[in-house]
């Protein structure tokens, strides 16, 4: 008998919105079933070949955006570029019934155009001075952002992270730390560019449950194993290693067994769901 998955938990499989999933099924013909009391589910086997339409090889991409999404990701880039920012913060908060659902709006708005800005750097039709003013303006959206979630409970379980040394990108632990904040974790984000000696004191110092490390460049796949393996060294066993960014290979995935690997942070926040983290 064929395993039928319904459609929030195979848009969580795949790492997207279940609206997402919907236009998706519809643009590559992926058959959607309905139940007796009118619910869509997708069968197992053609679960697993939109997962290779979805995904190209290791690394997430865009090319789960139907025509007017990106259209949409086009036009959050020139809103970026504009500094429209609160024109980008509306579109995101108009989409949140929840704080907890801030992943899969991200996912479908700011992840989009930032794949967008990434192929516009790629064609050379985007100079090094607008790609600044874009991801400056990202950043100030996220901090923004941050600041409009409500107050999370002071005994909550925290998480703080950041990335290595080499890695001067601070997007993805700005996202990270605003996803993890909206499902009611206190978050620190320790910035990039960080030695793992300073990321070890301020976990003795702060004393987290969880230390995520972003890895959207990785110049040097032997030092990543280094650093994960200092990193644990000094890390209590109950502290939970969380990775992710497209930097990793799956051989250099495979080199961090003792880490928790996510493809996208709707996947991270699916799974911490299922299996919460207690307060402390």
């Amino acid at each position: 008998m064929n395993q039928m998955i319904s459609v929030k938990d195979a848009s969580s499989y795949l790492g997207v919105s279940p609206s997402t999933f919907k236009r998706l099924c519809e643009r590559y013909a992926i058959p959607l079933h309905r139940t007796t009391g009118g619910h869509r589910r997708i069968d197992r086997a053609d679960l697993d070949q939109a997962y290779q339409y979805f995904w190209n090889g290791s690394r997430k991409k865009c090319v789960s955006m139907d025509a007017s999404d990106a259209d949409g990701a086009r036009q959050i880039v020139k809103h970026l570029l504009d500094r429209n920012i609160d024109t980008i913060l509306e579109t995101i908060w108009e989409q949140l019934e929840t704080p907890s659902q801030l992943s899969q709006v991200l996912e479908n708005t700011l992840i989009p155009a930032l794949w967008n800005m990434g192929e516009l750097w790629r064609t050379q039709e985007m100079d090094v001075y607008q790609e600044h003013i874009c991801s400056n303006t990202v950043c100030t959206i996220l901090d923004l952002l941050l600041c409009r979630l409500p107050k999370v409970d002071s005994t909550a379980s925290l998480a703080i992270g950041g990335t290595f040394e080499s890695n001067l990108d601070s997007i993805a632990s700005k996202i990270a730390c605003l996803v993890l904040r909206s499902i009611g974790m206190r978050t620190v984000d320790l910035g990039c560019n960080l030695p793992v000696t300073s990321i070890a004191k301020a976990v003795s110092d702060l004393q987290p449950s969880i230390v995520w490390i972003c890895h959207t460049h990785v110049e040097n796949p032997e030092s990543i194993v280094e650093n994960h393996r200092l990193l644990r060294q000094s890390l209590a066993s109950s502290v939970r290693v969380f990775i992710g960014g497209g930097g990793l290979s799956p051989a250099l995935r495979r080199s961090l067994c003792q880490c928790t690997y996510f493809e996208s942070m709707t996947m991270m926040v699916e799974a911490l769901k299922a299996e919460p983290i207690l307060a402390t």
